[in-house]
């Protein structure tokens, strides 16, 4: 277990002994986000430029609606995705 992560279960179970309802709150919140975050720390990879891509095709379908001509939005998405 890397000591990032054991510093983070420290750290949230400060906060869940803290007394002030808010601080509880939000550790409650990183433990049960716990998985999820050990998950980040262990996979630095992102999906940022798939999304990215993606984000842009949506914009082009939105903004081609109604156009028929599905090889016309193919070229769209190549040069605006390239």
């Amino acid at each position: 277990m890397p000591e990032a992560y054991s510093a983070f279960l420290r750290a949230s179970a400060e906060l869940l002994d803290s007394g002030l309802a808010q601080l509880v709150i939000l550790g409650e919140t990183l433990q049960s986000w716990s998985e999820e975050i050990a998950r980040m720390w262990r996979f630095t990879r992102s999906n940022g430029i798939t999304e990215g891509v993606h984000n842009n095709m949506e914009t082009i379908s939105t903004q081609a609606y109604g156009f028929r001509n599905f090889e016309n939005y193919r070229q769209r998405v190549q040069v605006l995705c390239s």
